[in-house]
């Protein structure tokens, strides 16, 4: 097996390790796709991606029917997306009978990816984010730290990639305040002051993969479910079935005009039945103004959406992730700026700084509206040629 870890789908040299046969590990390697081409054969092939590309989550859904899931795990995730649904792809493993463990990434970035093994002759048996090549021991985390950048395996299916700045505030997250004795398995490149209120285990071969490690993570593999026109079966057959189609949508035709009187009554019946529909909505939701009859039904899976969120820890203290490693990427692109506070509390993130360059105010509002989708303000004032700003995001949506 073949595995693949890249940064973009443009890299030209890149990581790549090879398990052989029935191999437990392999040691991580730098080479060019034209070394891969001469070494693939008939390997299966998988595709490790950043883990900033995928967002990894848990959600309470009790159904065992796998097109109820699939309808229902949109709504259930919609609060925490940053694209429109229409445009993600998810996967989902099954923890216990009501936990999902679930991965989901936007359709043309996954596509990107599939593209740049296309071109490469290559077939992925599985695309998975990055994090998955970490290694996974019991109930302990582990944690990489290079070169500005982290990575935290939580889980078999569970973890995250950030800025190396933000690592404190999240590994504490992941314990509890009654844990005495919190452990990480940690490799880094620059030890920290954090570290000394840990109890830390080194990572002993930090250049090698362990073929269990990433087997643990593949039933998150996102090719699972995946179609795009290329595999429709619409397409396939459709000249095979073009004329037989015609003549259904005559029949089809001509049914309609036959019972255009029937449809009609059909129509008022409903249009009674929608204003009932909007009458009772107003009576459970009187807070909620505007709805529009065809939207009732997925307003109502929302907000019961929202009331189990609220209820369930393991999604709150996952919720303002997606936000922070947005905050992160935009603040890497501004020089000499220094971050002095970060705040997590009641689903509402506060990161306070310090820059010399007062535009900086400008163009950092202006990356995390671009990102997020939707305006966001910074505060900011001045002293002795010193900018301190702040920038709250609400994971609710209020941004400030």
């Amino acid at each position: 097996m073949l595995i693949l870890r890249l940064q973009t789908p443009d890299d030209t040299e890149f990581a790549y390790a090879k398990l052989e046969g029935h191999a437990a590990s392999a040691e991580w390697q730098q080479g060019t796709w034209a070394q891969i081409s001469k070494m693939k054969g008939n390997q299966a092939v998988v595709l490790l991606i950043p883990s900033a590309d995928v967002l990894l989550t848990r959600t309470l859904l009790v159904t065992s029917n796998n097109r109820q899931l699939k309808q229902a795990l949109p709504y259930a995730l919609e609060e925490n997306l940053v694209g429109e649904v229409e445009d993600q792809h998810f996967v989902w493993q099954a923890e216990n009978d009501s936990l999902l463990a679930v991965a989901v990434i936007d359709r043309n970035r996954l596509k990107a990816w599939m593209q740049t093994l296309k071109q490469q002759k290559l077939r992925a048996k599985a695309i998975l984010p990055d994090i998955f090549a970490l290694p996974w021991v019991g109930t302990m985390p582990t944690v990489w730290q290079k070169d500005g950048q982290a990575w935290v395996r939580t889980g078999a299916y569970s973890g995250f990639s950030c800025p190396a700045i933000s690592l404190p505030l999240l590994v504490d997250s992941l314990f509890e305040a009654e844990d005495q004795a919190p452990t990480i398995q940690l490799y880094t490149d620059q030890a920290a002051d954090w570290q000394q209120r840990l109890t830390v285990i080194s990572e002993p071969q930090p250049n090698r993969l362990l073929q269990s490690s990433l087997q643990a993570g593949m039933a998150l593999n996102l090719l699972n479910g995946y179609q795009d026109e290329s595999m429709s079966n619409f397409k396939r057959n459709w000249r095979r079935w073009k004329v037989a189609a015609s003549l259904a949508l005559f029949c089809a035709a001509v049914w309609g005009g036959i019972q255009g009187m029937d449809i009609w009554r059909m129509a008022q019946q409903v249009q009674a039945a929608e204003q009932q529909n909007l009458a009772l909505f107003q009576e459970v939701f009187p807070a909620i103004k505007d709805i529009q009859p065809d939207a009732i039904r997925s307003r109502v899976k929302s907000e019961l959406t929202l009331l189990e969120r609220a209820s369930s820890p393991e999604t709150d203290k996952m919720s303002l992730l997606p936000y922070l490693t947005m905050v992160g990427k935009v603040f890497q692109q501004e020089q000499g700026l220094k971050v002095t506070e970060i705040r997590a509390r009641d689903g509402r993130l506060s990161v306070v700084f310090e820059t010399a360059d007062l535009k900086a105010i400008e163009r950092i509002g202006q990356g995390l509206t671009k990102l997020i989708g939707r305006e966001v303000g910074v505060k900011s004032t001045q002293a002795n040629n010193i900018v301190r700003g702040e920038v709250t995001l609400d994971a609710g949506g209020e941004n400030t």
